[in-house]
């Protein structure tokens, strides 16, 4: 009996100073964001890119920063980078520059991950997110042109000139398919006239999984009849909402890419570019002083009034 009531005051020990972590007015740690850079999915282009987070809050005291970077998420292969004992910047954000010795390699996929930790040792759990790393396309043009889309048509939904609007508002508006519908979705694009094409860009949901494609494949017509699959641009297990593809070099009026799964009630599409191979024609340049604007959008516009007035000096 003895022994059982030395048993019972210990644990109402434990559990008091328990409680009385839980309730010391300090605020727990929390995780780091990873939204800054690189964010979910950018392509890098330095092999020692700058690796920066939002700050964590709560903690005691000053906090410092753990990083990690592995070709594989979870974070115990032979290309695991760390470091520690990074300090706090700013009141906003903390970076860390990969070092040298350490630069990442080209073509791949990074995982990268953060941690923050107070003077008294209490750390936050992990933030996390990844990376591609593509130096390679950043030293040289890239010799494509972008191809322009007379017309687009689509199995079921709405807006299907939501596929193709470049201006970066239309980054954000988008292609639904109706749902529940059929368990297949496809949307179609003609060119003018049959073209050579090599490459192409395509943006789903950047915001969450919800509605991003898994299984897809672009198919090519003559006719709009009769289609063949482009095996280079076959995808499964798709699990990004931004797809880069290249391909051998084909000739066709017409594209569909077949959308066989999808995430979540819908399929979604923001934007698809197409690329053929090719120099933009040099412009004519005035026999007298020029200001040359460079448009900030992917159409190549801006947001501002700009050119307007430069005309108007």
């Amino acid at each position: 009996m003895k022994n059982y009531k030395i048993l019972v005051i210990s644990i109402l020990l434990v559990a008091s100073g328990c409680r009385k972590k839980e309730n010391s007015g300090v605020e727990a740690i929390t995780s780091p964001g990873m939204g800054n850079n690189p964010s979910f999915d950018v392509i890098v282009t330095n092999h020692r890119p700058l690796l920066s987070v939002f700050n964590s809050k709560g903690g005691i005291g000053k906090r410092t920063y753990s990083m990690q970077l592995d070709t594989s998420d979870q974070f115990n292969s032979k290309d695991l980078i760390a470091y520690t004992n990074i300090p706090e910047e700013t009141a906003y954000v903390t970076g860390y520059r990969v070092q040298e010795g350490n630069e990442l390699k080209d073509g791949v996929r990074y995982y990268w991950r953060a941690k923050a930790t107070d003077e008294a040792g209490n750390s936050s759990g992990w933030g996390q997110t990844r990376f591609y790393v593509d130096t390679e396309s950043d030293k040289h043009f890239m010799n494509l042109v972008r191809v322009p889309v007379k017309d687009v048509s689509v199995s079921s939904g709405f807006n299907e000139k939501n596929n193709i609007d470049l201006d970066d508002p239309g980054q954000l508006s988008f292609w639904q398919s109706t749902p529940p519908g059929s368990s297949t979705q496809w949307v179609e694009f003609g060119f003018d006239k049959p073209t050579t094409l090599t490459r192409l860009w395509m943006l789903s949901n950047p915001a969450s999984k919800d509605n991003r494609l898994i299984d897809f494949v672009w198919q090519m017509s003559e006719d709009k009849k009769n289609w063949k699959d482009i095996p280079e641009t076959r995808i499964n297990n798709n699990d990004t909402f931004r797809n880069i593809i290249n391909f051998p070099p084909v000739k066709t009026q017409y594209l569909r890419l077949m959308i066989n799964r999808w995430e979540g009630y819908a399929a979604q599409i923001n934007a698809v570019t197409f690329y053929s191979p090719g120099m933009p024609p040099l412009p004519e340049l005035p026999n007298r002083d020029y200001v040359l604007v460079v448009g900030n959008q992917e159409n190549g516009y801006t947001f501002t009034e700009l050119q307007k007035f430069i005309q108007g000096l």
